[in-house]
């Protein structure tokens, strides 16, 4: 997306734009266990009860914002150093 809001401007998206679905209770109906994360705070605890879970699958329904991202630099990820926080292109 963020490269279509690059090259075409804003509000010029193909195929970009996800219907809102819960998919935490979608999961849930699917007898699945189902979580929903709003808050980047949520995430980490969402992550660790996810984790814990042995009884069946567990789907973590993650909300990001539709905003378009900036564009990231170019990286050789085999020698990239990755710390806590950082975003990965």
């Amino acid at each position: 997306k963020a490269l279509q809001h690059l090259m075409y401007g804003a509000g010029s998206y193909q195929s970009s734009d996800l219907a809102e679905v819960n998919y935490a209770k979608v999961a849930e109906a699917l007898g699945c266990r189902g979580i929903r994360v709003e808050q980047p705070q949520q995430l980490a605890d969402a992550l660790q009860t996810a984790m814990a879970e042995n009884g069946c699958p567990t789907v973590l329904d993650v909300v990001v914002t539709r905003d378009p991202g900036q564009m990231l630099p170019g990286v050789d990820n085999r020698t990239a150093q990755v710390k806590k926080g950082d975003r990965i292109a």
